[in-house]
């Protein structure tokens, strides 16, 4: 997980992360930019890993993410290509009403 998270950070601090229309749609409905978003991914550590499973469209490895900002718990799934995808980032608790990727 270490290298994954240092990987991921290097990317999010560049600004390198590519964003699902879900994703972009659920960090507008939290009022936060793409930039705030790798602001928060850039920061995230081991304990904020929730699990990782494998995706059901070509089997990449998914990771999700629940850190705690600003006292709200996120949910963020992100999917590892050849560069990160953010698929999911929105408050804990919505994935179910969400569905799963």
């Amino acid at each position: 997980m270490t290298q994954v998270l240092r990987r991921l950070q290097v990317a999010a601090v560049r600004l390198e992360l590519e964003l699902t229309e879900k994703a972009c749609d659920e960090l507008a409905a939290l009022s936060l930019s793409v930039v705030d978003a790798c602001h928060v991914i850039a920061c995230l550590t081991e304990t904020d890993f929730h699990h990782r499973v494998r995706s059901r469209r070509g089997g990449a490895p998914l990771y999700v993410f629940k850190p705690v900002v600003a006292g709200l718990r996120l949910y963020i799934k992100l999917v590892a290509r050849e560069a990160f995808v953010v698929v999911s980032f929105h408050e804990d608790g919505e994935e179910e009403a969400h569905g799963s990727h």
